[in-house]
Parts: C-alpha cells; sequence; structure tokens
C-alpha cells in the first residue's frame, strides 16, 4: 500500500526570515511501499552506490565514490537529471543504521536530505523514501513544481527498486 505524505511549515512562525524578509520554510516529501524482499537485500542495494543508477529515478551516472559500501561518511557524486538539465550531484552519508535507515545529504547544488527507512514485516519488508529542503526567497514560489517533480521522482524510484530487485545479485566487494 502506498502512503504519500505531503508537510509544509510556511507561514509558521520562524518561517519568515527577519534579516531579509523572504519566506524560509521546510518542506518534506515522504512516499512508501511494500516490498516482498527481506529488509538486509533492500539494504544491500540503498548502500550500493554503484548500482544507483539503475533504480533511483533521474540518476544516469556516477561520477566518484569514497568507499563500497557506503557506510556513515560516505561521499559521492553523481550526474542527474534534474527538471532536463544534467547536473552535477555531490552527496554524503549522514544516516546510516544497518537495515533499518540510510540516508545522505546533497551538499550542491541544492541542498537537501534523502532518507530511506525500512520496517520488517513478517513476509515484507515496508520501504520508505523522504525528501526534506527549505524552500526560501523567490525559489519559494517553485514550491508546488518542486513538489510535484520530487513526489513523482520518488514514486518512480521506489517502483524502479522493486523492478531492480528482481534480478539483484548481491555484488563481491
Amino acid at each position: 500500500m502506498e502512503r504519500r505524505s505531503l508537510s509544509y511549515s510556511a507561514f509558521k512562525p520562524g518561517c519568515i526570515n527577519e534579516r531579509n524578509r523572504s519566506r524560509r520554510c521546510q518542506v518534506k516529501v515522504e512516499i512508501s511501499d511494500t516490498f516482498h524482499f527481506p529488509p538486509e537485500i533492500i539494504f544491500a542495494v540503498l548502500t550500493d552506490i554503484r548500482c544507483h543508477s539503475d533504480w533511483l529515478s533521474g540518476t544516469i551516472e556516477l561520477a566518484s565514490l569514497s568507499e563500497h559500501p557506503a557506510r556513515l561518511g560516505t561521499k559521492w557524486e553523481h550526474f542527474s537529471d534534474l527538471l532536463g538539465r544534467r547536473v552535477l550531484i555531490s552527496n554524503k552519508c549522514n544516516l546510516y543504521k544497518t537495515n533499518s535507515k540510510f540516508g545522505w545529504v546533497t551538499i550542491k547544488p541544492l541542498a537537501f536530505q534523502t532518507t530511506f527507512f525500512l520496517q520488517p514485516g513478517s513476509d515484507s519488508t515496508g520501504l520508505g523514501c523522504g525528501m526534506e529542503w527549505e524552500s526560501t526567497g523567490v525559489a519559494h514560489m517553485a514550491e508546488p513544481l518542486l513538489v510535484k517533480e520530487t513526489s513523482e521522482r520518488v514514486a518512480k524510484s521506489l517502483a524502479g527498486m522493486k523492478t531492480y530487485l528482481l534480478t539483484y545479485t548481491k555484488p563481491t566487494k
């Protein structure tokens, strides 16, 4: 069962930056789905950055990777299709809990947090993906487009993960 959750903090106290009077609002997109694979296999795919271009929507190719498999502190860059443009994305793993949670902060060109969380069940695993960013200034006006694009990208990534898992064999180091 898919669950979509979009949350905003617009117009709440602290949402206006007093220095430049621009809006600074947290935006979060979260989608989850059920996978009929054990959490160990899903976590192995999440931490295998080399295969992200095979299932992660928008990712074109890996440019650099500091270590494999990914763990806390791992850095990587990949080329991605961002609203029709090829862009170099820089990431750093900042969440790592074996078979439970994996995530990274994107450092450039836009700062945002990506988090995958696993919820083991008796015969399946719930996998959710959340993306969070701060919407500021003029970019705040593009928020509806960014939320729509992000929601579609997350949904495609989860579907891509399901397809990829059907042919997945754990790689050797």
